[in-house]
């Protein structure tokens, strides 16, 4: 992520996601939040009505990461006609 983020002139960068099946949300609110507290300083999770909020730090870098997972379920295509 530093590599493609490298320079920008912004406060922070944000990464959205959408899921593309059905889970457990409170499951993967969890998993998400530990997988990140075990690499980054956790700064915000938020497991809110439409979205799952994590914003975490990294001692390495000056800029914070914004990551935003919308719980309704969409159909995504992909650059090569493939759909999930």
């Amino acid at each position: 992520m530093l590599r493609l983020c490298f320079g920008l002139n912004r406060f922070s960068v944000d990464l959205d996601f959408w899921i593309v099946k059905k889970l457990d949300i409170n499951a993967l609110f969890e998993g998400i939040r530990q997988c990140l507290s075990e690499y980054y300083a956790v700064r915000d999770a938020k497991d809110k009505f439409y979205t799952m909020v994590f914003e975490v730090k990294s001692k390495n870098y000056p800029r914070s990461l914004k990551i935003e997972i919308r719980k309704q379920t969409k159909k995504v295509a992909c650059e090569q006609g493939n759909s999930f």
